[in-house]
C-alpha cells in the first residue's frame, strides 16, 4: 500500500485525538522513517515527548528514557499477532 504525506497526517491526527491505531497501520507508517528517528539519535525533548505519549514517566537521564522506551516497545512488538507479516528478526529490528 503506497502511503502519502496526507495519509500520514491523517493517521497522526487520529492518534493525537485518541483514535485507535491498528498494528498494521503503525507498522506501515514506521517503514517510512529512516535511522534519523531511531531512539539513539533523538534529542531529549523528543525522548520526553515520546515517553509521555507511551505513558512513561519522563524522568531520568537520556539513556534511561531510551531504555524505558525500548522496554515498552518490546512489549508492543512482541504482542503483535502472528498473522501480521513481520518476521522475528524484523520484530527485533523494530525495537532496536
Amino acid at each position: 500500500m503506497k502511503q502519502t504525506a496526507e495519509d500520514l497526517d491523517e493517521f497522526l491526527n487520529k492518534v493525537r485525538k485518541g483514535g485507535h491505531a491498528s498494528n498494521e497501520e503503525i507498522l506501515s507508517f514506521a517503514k517510512l522513517f529512516n535511522d534519523e528517528l531511531t531512539l539513539d539519535n533523538m534529542n531529549r525533548s523528543r525522548l520526553v515527548n515520546m515517553c509521555k505519549y507511551m505513558g512513561i514517566q519522563p524522568f531520568g537521564t537520556d539513556h534511561y528514557l531510551r531504555f524505558m522506551l525500548r522496554k515498552k516497545l518490546q512489549e508492543y512488538v512482541f504482542q503483535l499477532p502472528r498473522n501480521v507479516d513481520v518476521s522475528e528478526g524484523k520484530r527485533r529490528d523494530l525495537i532496536m
